[in-house]
């Protein structure tokens, strides 16, 4: 047995052996720590040595918020067993520690996970691994998602294009940033918002934007600059909009070139052919010249290359004879043709002879036309009826008061042959053969028919005259009276008078004319519309207010019923401020969310015919009710108020009445109506128009329509009321101009959230509100969803 010390002799024990017997040696010392005093510990425990090597990563590239493991190698250099605490820290704090234990010359590997620091731009921290006796370290670079939205590849760069035109643009959308993102690509024409898309792309995907907007409708060639804009980058083009040419209405064709009529003769049509020749749709007035004196005007629409016949009838030769121009006038083009008015036939007179079948002036046989023998008598148009007694076997033609006589022995004036023993008046009726005897009736004459036309005449001048002292209900009268004796007068003439037929006819449209007059005077333009526009029938009248007429009706350009706007009373101001309205509003009513137009004109007073959304309901019905619906509507309206922008068209008078609200299968579509037409009438007669949707602005001498924020201060209030039920102000001017608005949420069960913007929409200073309408209803749209 081997004796335990001295004798045995180191050189006898192998490397690992001896440094078992330290770390005994050591334990001991720890083990007898508590009798033994500090500074034996501290000797005891010098030998150990922690070094910290192989660091791994040195370097990191990560993102914010998460974490990233580090490792390395802890060794205990010493002579003798140690333990140490090994810390982690980052940026100089300490975020993690490892208390390892270790024989000397053994070592371990730590691994540590550290905290990333939750940071919103690109950072660098130092971080270390660390014993009592030293220490690693590395970088980590914390990179936050970064998504760059770049654009390129924009089509066209350059473009020429005419108004209202369809131009495609597009371009290319690239993220070459870090980490996958979302943003909104606009579409900008000069300043104007013209579209927006979202897309969301991972780092280093493209895809390509395509956007179609029509080219301003202007009158004069403007260059415009199109952009694609992202948050970060934006492509810029030209466009140039060239208008075509204007319209040119030429006449191409007029007849007849010549005609020969008598004084006061009835001529029964004037023709002209008319071309538009231009580029551009147009409206001219087209008028009849005789002479020096415009006799007729009348308006026509036509598109490039499109023609018509223009006719103007029931028209009246001069009484003295000569030669006379008449001409087609479109403003743009005339054509002349020529008429001549002849000097009316004499009628022979008798110079008391016989006329006996052998004399030199001429005795007429039996077989003799009557219109010959007619033409060789005097004739007095003023003869009372009369009786003719007849030959046998003859037959009798009263012509002008003449009986011309076949089978018998003589022409004579009844009266005449009644003084030779003939048939006197009412001897009886006539054999339409003339195989019997008897008596001819005539039972008015012409000259008679004639004083009734005269008589006619004056009731529809007294009409006229009563129309004009505001006297309706007596003009309507007059208008009854005339037309039971027109009624009479067509039906003497028969066939008979034909010229009296012609008469009475043109006093017919003469009465329609003044009948329709007294319904416009009563604020029913329905009738007069119905009978000058063909394409317009069945018109019955929704409200009269404000001098708009609004009626319901078809319309041949409608699917179904069309609804009409019209002036019921059309001075020329009113009707200029409602015409140029409909135009404006023309410009883009093909768009999804502005109702659409039918068919406009200015005749016979200014109108227009649209969409009938009556039935549906409107941002009105949903107050209170549907928040979610009306935000919808009210975000269509506002796409609606942006589209119009590019043609430079603002609404002005925005209410929950003009948005309707179509449910469709993605939900309700806001729809808006009424594009100014109701303001620009009220003012156009010197009135002002206020309702609790009207910005202040508007209600001040030094507006500016070009500023472009009324319409968000109508949005704002058409929104409040719909989510309220409640108008934001009273219908007031000074209310209007305090501005002093209670926040939706205190009026109605709402989220706080929807106050923002609704209340910055509906500031009083102009410059306060959003800039774009499209800035508008996103922000609201958010705001329900918080």
């Amino acid at each position: 047995m081997r004796e335990h010390g001295p004798a045995a002799g180191d050189d006898d024990v192998s490397p690992s052996r001896r440094a078992f017997l330290r770390n005994v040696v050591a334990a001991s010392a720890l083990l007898g720590a508590g009798t033994a005093g500090a500074g034996e510990v501290a000797a005891q425990t010098d030998g150990a040595t922690f070094t910290v090597t192989d660091l791994s990563p040195t370097v990191v590239e990560t993102r914010p918020g998460g974490e990233i493991r580090v490792t390395t190698t802890v060794r205990n250099t010493g002579t003798v067993y140690g333990s140490q605490l090994i810390e982690a820290r980052l940026a100089g704090s300490v975020v993690s520690t490892q208390r390892v234990d270790l024989a000397a010359d053994a070592s371990r590997q730590v691994a540590f996970r550290l905290p990333v620091p939750d940071v919103t731009d690109r950072r660098r921290f130092t971080f270390s691994v660390a014993s009592e006796d030293s220490s690693a370290e590395g970088v980590v670079l914390v990179v936050p998602d970064n998504p760059v939205f770049s654009v390129s590849n924009l089509r066209p760069q350059t473009a020429t294009v005419e108004p209202g035109e369809e131009v495609p643009i597009s371009a290319t959308v690239t993220n070459t940033g870090s980490g996958t993102g979302t943003a909104q690509v606009r579409l900008l024409l000069d300043t104007i918002d013209a579209g927006s898309q979202e897309v969301t792309l991972d780092s280093g995907e493209s895809v390509s934007v395509e956007f179609s907007i029509p080219a301003p409708e202007i009158d004069d060639e403007r260059t415009f600059t199109h952009a694609i804009r992202t948050p970060d980058d934006a492509v810029e083009g030209q466009l140039t909009v060239v208008p075509p040419d204007p319209a040119q209405f030429t006449v191409e064709e007029i007849r007849p070139q010549s005609l020969s009529v008598e004084p006061e003769q009835r001529i029964d049509a004037l023709v002209g052919t008319i071309v538009n020749t231009g580029g551009q749709q147009g409206e001219r007035q087209i008028e009849l010249v005789i002479g020096a004196e415009t006799v007729e005007r009348r308006s026509i629409r036509l598109s490039p290359n499109e023609s018509t016949t223009v006719r103007f009838t029931d028209l009246r030769a001069p009484a003295d004879p000569g030669t006379y121009s008449y001409e087609i006038r479109t403003g743009d083009d005339s054509a002349l043709a020529q008429f001549r008015v002849t000097e009316p036939p004499t009628p022979p007179t008798s110079d008391g002879g016989t006329g006996d079948s052998g004399s030199e002036q001429g005795g007429s046989d039996a077989s003799a036309d009557p219109g010959q023998i007619l033409s060789s008598l005097p004739v007095d148009p003023t003869s009372p009826p009369v009786a003719v007694a007849l030959a046998s076997g003859g037959a009798a033609t009263l012509i002008g008061g003449y009986a011309l006589l076949s089978g018998g022995s003589s022409s004579e004036r009844p009266e005449e042959s009644a003084s030779a023993g003939g048939v006197p008046s009412g001897a009886g009726p006539t054999d339409p053969q003339g195989a019997s005897a008897g008596a001819v009736e005539q039972s008015v004459s012409e000259a008679e028919l004639a004083d009734r036309i005269e008589e006619i005449d004056r009731l529809l001048d007294n009409a006229e005259v009563q129309l004009e002292d505001g006297d309706d209900e007596r003009a309507l009268d007059t208008c009854s009276h005339a037309r039971s004796l027109l009624e009479e007068t067509r039906a003497d003439a028969g066939e008979r008078y034909p010229d009296i037929v012609a008469m009475a006819n043109d006093r017919f449209e003469w009465l329609r004319r003044l009948e329709t007059d007294i319904e416009v005077a009563g604020g029913n333009v329905a009738p007069l519309l119905e009978r000058e526009v063909p394409a317009l029938a069945s018109l019955t009248r929704l409200s009269n207010t404000d001098g708009l007429s609004v009626l319901r009706g078809t319309h041949t350009n409608a699917p179904g019923d069309a609804r009409v706007y019209a002036l019921a009373d059309a001075d020329d101001d009113a009707a200029d401020a409602f015409t140029n309205a409909v135009s404006k509003w023309y410009n883009g009513h093909t768009h999804p969310n502005v109702v659409s137009i039918y068919d406009r004109d200015s005749r016979p007073q200014p109108w227009v015919a649209v969409e009938d959304f009556s039935g549906t309901r409107t941002v009105a019905d949903l107050a209170g009710t549907d928040p979610e619906g009306v935000v919808a509507a009210v975000t269509d309206a506002a796409e609606a108020i942006r589209r119009m922008e590019l043609y430079n068209v603002r609404h002005e008078d925005l209410t929950p009445d003009v948005v309707h609200v179509l449910e469709g299968g993605e939900g309700p579509q806001g729809v808006v109506d009424d594009w100014g037409l109701r303001r620009a009438v009220v003012e156009a007669r010197g009135d002002e128009r206020i309702t609790a949707y009207t910005a202040p602005e508007l209600l001040s001498a030094e507006f500016d329509s070009a500023a472009g924020t009324v319409d968000i201060y109508g949005l704002g209030a058409v929104a409040y009321y719909g989510l309220t039920g409640e108008p934001p102000v009273a219908a007031e001017r000074s209310a209007i101009l305090d501005g002093e608005i209670t926040p939706p949420s205190s009026v109605a069960d709402l989220p706080a959230s929807v106050d923002d913007p609704v209340m910055r929409a509906l500031e009083t200073d102009p410059g306060a509100r959003y800039d774009s309408a499209y800035d508008f209803s996103q922000a609201l749209r958010s705001s329900l969803d918080r």
